[in-house]
């Protein structure tokens, strides 16, 4: 009983860990983006030429999978 009982908490860490390990990904990515477009002006958007966001979109990605990953790991041991 009390080797489950830290198979569940290790699993819970694990959980902990990786959802705050993608809210900081998240965190950096948005200030990026704030720094990149002046706080989301949208006045330099009349320039069609005008896309400070596409040199971040492999990162936005790769936010975008790991925290559906996440999700779906933290679902999956939850439930178990």
């Amino acid at each position: 009983m009390v080797y489950m009982t830290y198979i569940r908490t290790q699993y819970f860490g694990d959980s902990i860990m990786d959802a705050n390990a993608s809210r900081c990904f998240v965190f950096h990515i948005a200030a990026e983006m704030d720094q990149r477009t002046n706080k989301m002006d949208w006045a330099p958007h009349a320039e069609l030429t005008y896309m400070p966001r596409s040199s971040l979109l492999h990162w936005l990605w790769q936010l975008k999978f790991i925290s559906s990953r996440t999700v779906t790991s933290i679902g999956d041991t939850m439930v178990t």
